[in-house]
């Protein structure tokens, strides 16, 4: 390798290590650590809420709704809420633990002075996405009949994490490694907000045990005959430094993936021709085997949108 060659490599390496680097420093850095202003700055940064929202929250009694009730509940102010309401719906597939977590909910709800609802399903659940089904018909019931115009649900940087590996389970493809969306608008009638996907179960856990906020454990959790608890158990298997640092470095690439699928979605809504252009170039290089940088595809979308060419 010549003096110039190698000159020209380090250079290489020293850009692309100091552009991961500004990257890495944009995309996470600007979530602090502790859940609640995590949750207040992952919130301001995708808009989920709007200065007199009206929010119906899914709460369980399980640590994460918890946590989300109280958050929205107390400070209402620094999210832009005007209102919160307690929203309980009992699947019936657990006899008295059901009746339990109901009660509990209930009674939670009284103590944050906040009104409940709760709603039971009308026939048996058998599987993971009916009881996702009528959870999220209940929830758009209470948004209908109370005039709110957010759903709020719990999920967490955990739930993420999880959602991603069981889509790679079944086999899903590209787009899937969005996983949970910070706000989706297709699955009520009003969009559903998920607050706390910045934030890791284990630092809820310590917030609620530290404010003596109390929570309900959920045995449904570890029943095995469903994929995502046996996704749940194989991960708790693994040391916590190294969980630990498979939630960040998984955080990073999420919200990496989110950049990306926000860029070509802004792109196409401004003009449709454009993405399978991109991805045309994209399949042509791939196909040459040859690879793109990131400036590489920065530069490619900008040549197609000024020229559409």
């Amino acid at each position: 390798m010549t003096g110039d060659k190698r000159k020209r490599l380090n250079m290489q390496k020293r850009d692309e290590k100091n552009g991961t680097r500004k990257i890495d420093d944009f995309f996470f850095k600007s979530f602090p650590k502790d859940p609640l202003n995590s949750a207040i700055a992952f919130s301001k940064k995708f808009s989920l809420f709007e200065k007199g929202d009206k929010v119906v929250v899914a709460v369980s009694g399980g640590k994460d709704s918890v946590f989300l009730l109280h958050i929205l509940s107390t400070f209402k102010s620094k999210f832009g809420i005007r209102e919160v309401i307690s929203a309980h719906f009992n699947h019936m597939t657990r006899g008295e633990e059901s009746s339990r977590d109901e009660k509990f909910v209930i009674s939670l709800s009284e103590k944050f002075g906040i009104k409940v609802i709760v709603g039971k399903a009308g026939k048996k659940l058998e599987s993971e996405e009916e009881m996702r089904a009528e959870r999220y018909r209940f929830l758009d019931e209470v948004a209908k009949s109370e005039n709110a115009n957010k759903i709020a649900t719990a999920h967490t940087l955990d739930d993420q994490l999880e959602t991603f590996l069981l889509n790679l389970v079944r086999g899903k493809g590209f787009f899937s490694a969005g996983g949970i969306f910070p706000k989706n608008s297709s699955i009520c009638s009003v969009p559903v907000v998920r607050p706390l996907l910045s934030v890791k179960s284990k630092d809820i856990k310590n917030y609620l045990t530290k404010n003596n906020l109390p929570y309900i454990f959920d045995s449904s959790n570890i029943d095995l005959s469903f994929t995502r608890n046996k996704i749940r158990a194989f991960l708790s298997m693994l040391p916590d430094e190294i969980y630990d640092s498979m939630l960040n470095g998984f955080f990073k690439f999420w919200l990496g993936t989110m950049a990306v699928y926000n860029l070509l979605s802004e792109i196409h809504q401004k003009s449709p021709d454009i993405i399978p252009k991109f991805l045309g170039i994209q399949i042509e290089s791939f196909l040459k085997g040859e690879k793109l940088s990131f400036e590489e595809i920065k530069l490619a979308l900008s040549e197609i949108e000024k020229g559409r060419s």
